[in-house]
């Protein structure tokens, strides 16, 4: 009986101890990474002095005292930024806190302006906690110098509890000895309009204005924050930012793209940032939002023979439920997948493979740079109208309509539409459609006219059913769904929009 009262005793103090020990709960993992410096953050159940050691081996002959720079919800994150490192250089690291000791890591930091490069691009993991994972997997595989996020990298940032599961778990093994670089999503902003997304990525800036730019390699890389297009804060110092680079290849990235075909129909920026991009000579921007793959070839203003071809890339595949993928002539390579895209860079050639998360070959690109910086004939050879896309723009992502009525073969289900031209000189002769599915259940009265640019055509869809339907969940069964046709001097097209849907009136 004795030994059974010292045993349990033993057990009770043993218990309370290992409750006193801390707990590293989300990390470590990499950001900010630089020739001569790497941020390795990391979060913990506890606020204690921590030490992290690192060396050029495995011996870790080097060690800094860490204090805990914030806290939220009883979890307190930690930040140390390594400097005076060799660029290029392979260094190992390990982060000690009472008991709760991690693995040993290593990091890379960025090499010279010079060395060739390869970073992955992915975007809009979210809630797919079993897609992204895999995903990381890939990555870790691949070994790239770097990620690029599209952002979106949770459901909703402002819930702190989704951080861990939605985003850090998922990505353990990739983004301890991987740096992430992620712009902002509109699901990380919200419910905190981005206090938390800056509060593990950010925290030196204000989380109502996350722009940044960083030269790695022999590229430089500008993230825009999506909230602010108009904002002349983030134009000027845009502007400012490109003027002082000198980089051979410039990428730019963010949530939102400026030309979509399928998913959102997202317009970002029309009549503002396409013409920033030629001016600056980006060489790709890079977009999510739109869960699907999309690769638009490079594109130009027809009148402007001198202008700077932009290639733009919708990568939202890494996680998130997918949408709809739309063929189009200024399209490359579209298909509604899982995916990531691995980029090879060079001061001369940059080469672009798409993998689906199956690793099959999803898409692969190659372009050429002169040594005056200008694209190869190659390259220039496959240039599209970019009027083409931002008349389509113009259409297709005012195309879904939202009714509160249910419509009959005589009594007509109505909703207001509207365009307006802002990126297209020229007059657009248009005609609201219905698809050749739709129109075979329902009808809608004619709608046409002439869209001058700075003009907005105002006018209202008057929907009819002409053979039974109901209603699944909020979208109509068949579905109603309007594109239209619409044609200028030289360039015509249809604009094809997505699914209407049905809210019933709230109840008064």
């Amino acid at each position: 009986m004795t030994i059974n009262k010292f045993l349990f005793f033993g057990i009770i103090v043993l218990f309370f101890h290992t409750l006193a020990y801390s707990k590293i709960t989300k990390g470590p993992y990499l950001t900010d990474p630089g020739q001569t410096s790497m941020t390795i953050s990391w979060e913990s159940d506890m606020s204690e002095k921590a030490v992290l050691k690192y060396g050029a081996s495995n011996c870790l002959g080097n060690s800094l005292l860490v204090k805990s720079l914030d806290q939220r919800e009883n979890l307190f994150l930690y930040s140390v930024k390594i400097e005076d490192l060799d660029p290029g250089m392979k260094y190992y690291y390990q982060v000690v806190m009472s008991d709760s000791t991690c693995a040993m890591s290593y990091f890379t930091t960025a090499p010279t302006e010079d060395a060739s490069i390869n970073f992955v691009a992915i975007g809009d993991s979210r809630t797919g906690h079993e897609v992204h994972q895999k995903i990381s997997e890939l990555i870790a595989n691949i070994s790239p110098d770097m990620v690029i996020s599209m952002g979106d990298l949770v459901g909703a940032g402002g819930r702190f509890y989704e951080w861990g599961p939605h985003f850090f778990q998922p990505a353990a093994d990739m983004i301890d000895h991987i740096p992430l670089i992620s712009t902002v999503g509109d699901h990380d902003t919200r419910f905190d309009d981005a206090e938390n997304f800056n509060y593990y990525f950010r925290f030196t800036e204000e989380y109502q204005k996350i722009w940044f730019s960083y030269d790695y390699g022999p590229a430089h890389f500008v993230s825009l924050d999506y909230r602010a297009y108009k904002d002349s804060a983030m134009i000027e110092w845009f502007e400012k930012d490109m003027a002082q680079s000198n980089a051979k290849w410039t990428f730019v990235y963010l949530h939102r793209p400026s030309y979509n075909v399928g998913g959102h129909r997202t317009n970002w920026g029309a009549g503002i940032w396409p013409e920033l991009y030629r001016k600056h000579k980006v060489d790709i921007v890079f977009t999510g939002h739109s869960h699907l793959y999309e690769r638009f070839l490079p594109m130009k203003p027809t009148n402007d023979p001198d202008a700077w071809p932009v290639t733009y890339i919708t990568t939202g595949g890494a996680g998130a439920s997918l949408y709809e993928s739309i063929e189009h002539e200024n399209l490359a390579v579209t298909e509604s997948v899982n995916h990531l895209l691995s980029i090879q860079l060079s001061e001369d050639s940059l080469k672009l493979i798409a993998y689906r998360a199956d690793m099959s070959l999803l898409d692969q690109f190659e372009i050429v740079k002169n040594n005056d910086g200008q694209y190869n004939s190659e390259y220039l050879d496959l240039v599209k109208p970019q009027e083409l896309m931002d008349t389509y723009m113009i259409f297709a992502n005012r195309l879904l309509k939202i009714f509160d009525q249910l419509p009959s073969e005589n009594t007509a289900a109505e909703q207001s539409i509207s365009f307006k031209s802002i990126a297209v000189d020229e007059d657009i002769i248009f005609k609201v459609i219905l698809s050749e599915q739709s129109s075979e259940y329902y009808s809608i009265e004619p709608i046409s006219g002439v869209l001058k640019k700075g003009e907005t055509f105002n006018g209202i869809v008057k929907l009819y059913s002409k053979k039974p339907y109901q209603i699944d969940d909020v979208y109509f069964d068949p579905p109603v769904k309007m594109n239209v046709s619409f044609e200028m001097k030289n360039l015509s097209g249809i604009a094809i929009g997505r699914q209407s849907r049905y809210y019933p009136p709230a109840e008064e």
